[in-house]
């Protein structure tokens, strides 16, 4: 396993497996809820109840470049917002 996890902590016992989410909550194979507040280091989570929205921007997008890093480099997309967006959203 990856470096970041701690599955010491599974030694007695089995790992979740996850199969569903509906808005911030995931579900195991079991039909346990979690709620889903880790995030993710190379994503945005903003939920599991907009399937067909972010399934339509994502297939267009992967059809278009499916990835490249944004480490020094944007994407026309990107570069099309305003300058003034991330300074404009309210503070959460």
């Amino acid at each position: 396993m990856d470096h970041f996890t701690r599955m010491g902590g599974y030694a007695d016992q089995e790992v979740p497996i996850i199969v569903r989410g509906d808005g911030c909550h995931l579900e195991d194979v079991n039909g346990k809820r979690y709620l889903d507040a880790l995030a993710g280091l190379f994503s945005v989570n903003i939920g599991y109840s907009f399937g067909d929205e972010v399934g339509q921007a994502a297939l267009e997008q992967m059809r278009e470049l499916p990835f490249y890093t944004n480490w020094s480099y944007a994407h026309p997309r990107r570069s099309s917002w305003p300058r003034s967006w991330p300074r404009s959203r309210p503070a959460t």
